[in-house]
């Protein structure tokens, strides 16, 4: 009996890397030719690489088309090499392979209706094939490069020059996630509209009064002042862009003289009212003209903040039903401001949210509890995005960066679905969970180093030099990067959980190798 399961055990271990290699193959395959409802046609040469020229340039899908090919490379690679093949023809080998499996999935795909071949594709999944077999050669060698590791770790210029390095990398990740949420690329094409889309298909019903939109983020003392007095601005902001105080006859104007009248659009009856502008859900109001201007103003601030009074007809509304929106559709916008249920839902275009605002939308929960108006001030200054009002007249912060921008690309990394779409909401966890989540993978790795060194026999100068790197100077750095990148204001609680997550990472690496050594 012991004998046969020896032989059993040997016969597996022989066959595990063309097991695994199957397995990929497998995972390929399932991955990228579902839902397998192919639609054949006959199909030129020439239409064959037109279509297979096309493709979006999305980093999120290239490194996941990588790792999706890493497998192949590895097994592929343990193959050949328990065969006695040379490494130059492995990587010969594992290179054709990708290509080919790739050049035949893309073909496949032209006859898929819900996919589409891309050059992008070839590209990355060759590249994933070559990262796979680069992948299986370190772990052959893995005992030779930990212990170059180890000998490197005992001298401090190099643990300086990796703690550079690494430090470098991420400064370049601040100056991305201040990016990928700044007001870019906004499209001068659209109009401003309050109580629909421009196409009348997401109504909201109530009435509305007293906008301004400011091109700059209002401090909460200057936001509360104008939730009170909302016409001094006209005389002591420059930053005020429109003011609509929507109240008297159609059509409504901007006392700033900076944007068009706004028109009523109807469907059926006029909705005016004397004290505010009503909105019926068969009415709404647009600019005959597109708000360039406002849109280019805003650009260049990559900051706004929008007073409005609102006293909605229904807490049931949903779509979410368009209280402001700067749109085409509903698929496509800069700016929208609406109603969902009893919440208050903002979407913004940003190179990270899309052109939908829709990765990740901002939801404030509990809005519109009461019959009566409500003076609000939303104020997004890229950093975060605040709410107050004058009924509970208290904060309301949902932080963007680095949390949920952070949190966003993780989500985008896993998730193949195009459409992906989130929400972030205020309250519950969401703020202090982004944060440490993203503080956790990016500074464990220093904590780990600190560990490292401290238990090194090196003069005392030496480990406060390095012990104050990590400590302090890597993560203020990297907020100094941030609020640089995207011109926002340093936030000392980002830089101390940063120091915390370095520190207890340290302290734990450190209290588990004493407990290792300990007889």
């Amino acid at each position: 009996m012991g004998d046969l399961i020896r032989r059993i055990r040997d016969e597996i271990e022989r066959h595990r890397a063309p097991l695994a290699l199957l397995v990929a193959l497998f995972i390929i395959i399932f991955a990228t030719l579902t839902p397998f409802r192919f639609h054949f046609f006959p199909l030129s040469l020439n239409n064959y690489l037109v279509e297979f020229s096309y493709g979006k340039r999305d980093p999120f899908d290239f490194i996941r088309n990588i790792l999706l090919f890493m497998p192949l490379g590895f097994t592929l690679g343990a193959i050949l090499d328990r065969r006695g093949w040379s490494k130059n023809r492995v990587f010969i080998a594992a290179f054709f392979s990708g290509l080919l499996l790739t050049l035949t999935v893309e073909s496949l795909q032209q006859f898929l209706p819900v996919r589409q071949a891309s050059i992008y594709d070839l590209i990355s999944n060759t590249l994933g094939s070559v990262v796979g077999l680069g992948s299986y050669w370190f772990w052959q060698d893995r005992h030779t490069q930990i212990e170059r590791v180890r000998l490197a770790s005992n001298e401090p210029p190099k643990v300086l020059a990796a703690l550079a390095i690494y430090m470098l990398l991420l400064l370049l990740m601040a100056t991305s996630l201040a990016a990928s949420v700044r007001i870019t690329s906004w499209d001068k094409r659209y109009h401003l509209m309050l109580g629909n889309e421009w196409t009348a298909d997401r109504p909201w019903i109530g009435s509305l009064r007293d906008l301004e939109i400011i091109n700059e983020a209002l401090d909460i003392e200057t936001a509360r002042q104008i939730m009170n007095s909302p016409d001094i601005t006209l005389t002591n902001r420059e930053s005020l862009q429109a003011y609509y105080p929507l109240t008297g006859d159609e059509p409504y104007q901007d006392l700033t003289g900076k944007l068009p009248d706004l028109i009523r659009q109807e469907e059926g009856e006029s909705g005016s009212e004397v004290e505010a502008a009503y909105f019926n859900g068969r009415s709404w109001l647009a600019t005959e003209i597109p708000v360039s201007d406002l849109i280019r103003k805003l650009e260049q601030t990559s900051q706004f903040s929008i007073r409005l009074t609102a006293n909605t007809a229904d807490i049931e509304q949903s779509g979410p039903a368009r209280i402001l929106s700067l749109s085409e559709d509903p698929f496509f916008r800069n700016l929208t401001i609406g109603q969902e249920q009893d919440g208050l839902v903002m979407r913004v275009r940003t190179p990270l949210m899309g052109d939908n605002g829709l990765k990740p939308e901002f939801f404030f929960p509990d809005f519109f509890t009461s019959s009566g108006p409500t003076d609000f001030v939303l104020i997004y200054n890229g950093m975060a995005v605040e709410l107050i009002d004058s009924q509970s007249q208290t904060v309301q912060s949902i932080e963007v960066v680095p949390g949920v921008v952070f949190y966003t690309w993780l989500r985008e990394l896993v998730n193949t679905n195009e459409e992906l779409t989130s929400r972030v909401t205020f309250g519950g966890i969401n703020n202090w969970f982004y944060r440490l989540l993203f503080y956790t993978v990016v500074f464990v790795p220093v904590g780990i180093l600190l560990a490292l060194t401290s238990q090194r026999a090196w003069s005392k100068y030496t480990k406060i030099l390095i012990g104050f790197s990590c400590l302090l100077l890597v993560p203020l750095l990297f907020e100094l990067f941030l609020v640089a990148g995207g011109g926002f204001q340093l936030r000392p609680l980002n830089v101390l959980t940063g120091m915390v997550v370095i520190a207890v990472t340290g302290w734990l690496i450190v209290r588990l190798s004493i407990d290792c050594l300990a007889p």
